[in-house]
């Protein structure tokens, strides 16, 4: 299905690129990068006058996820920043690791939504697993950028984040870790992240 709606992909995003820089967007991210995209990213930066500059962060679960990016293109157009990796679910759908309920209203209930809460149980990895996925990746300096939204799938990623800084001496360094939508953050668990020298980044997915 996807290949009949997007018949020029590289095309499609060089469209993008245009799209993004004549509205004054010069840099931005991709957040679900995997080695399939590499080639086309290349292609893209070496266009010429390319008015975008790229920051790849590769999907934890890669084979490759922890091998450096070799482009034949400037850094500064296109490099590999991080890691990302999905810790619960979206609001949209019903399968965050909350501590409280959806609302009881016709919204969440003709979508399907269960009310819950079903807080850890939407975790899409144990505490153990994370402590493993950072251990992989954190000593080689990579980026971490971890979805979260529900308050239990924070501060089980907080926990997971300051055991991996703390063991490989990243506290306290310009280390750019961040959590991604934090969609039921509470106040505390803000003031967590700032201590950590971790962003909170609020997009809305």
């Amino acid at each position: 299905m996807l290949e009949k709606i997007v018949t020029h992909p590289l095309l499609g995003a060089a469209r993008f690129y245009k799209l993004m820089g004549t509205n004054g967007i010069t840099a931005t991210s991709d957040h679900t990068y995997d080695s399939s995209s590499k080639q086309g990213y290349a292609a893209l930066a070496a266009m010429p006058d390319s008015p975008l500059r790229i920051s790849l962060y590769h999907v934890s679960f890669a084979d490759d996820a922890d091998e450096q990016l070799d482009l034949p293109t400037p850094k500064t157009m296109v490099e590999k920043t991080g890691i990302k990796l999905w810790g619960d679910g979206s609001p949209w759908v019903g399968n965050i690791a909350a501590s409280f309920p959806y609302c009881n209203c016709s919204t969440v209930t003709d979508a399907g939504i269960p009310l819950g809460p079903d807080g850890e149980k939407n975790m899409n990895y144990t505490r153990i697993e994370l402590d493993q996925i950072l251990d992989k990746f954190a000593p080689a300096g990579w980026q971490m950028a971890f979805h979260v939204n529900g308050d239990i799938a924070i501060d089980i990623v907080l926990d997971a984040y300051e055991r991996a800084l703390v063991k490989y001496d990243l506290l306290g360094t310009d280390h750019r870790w961040r959590i991604e939508h934090v969609g039921a953050g509470r106040p505390d668990q803000f003031q967590r992240a700032a201590s950590l020298g971790v962003t909170p980044s609020l997009g809305p997915f």
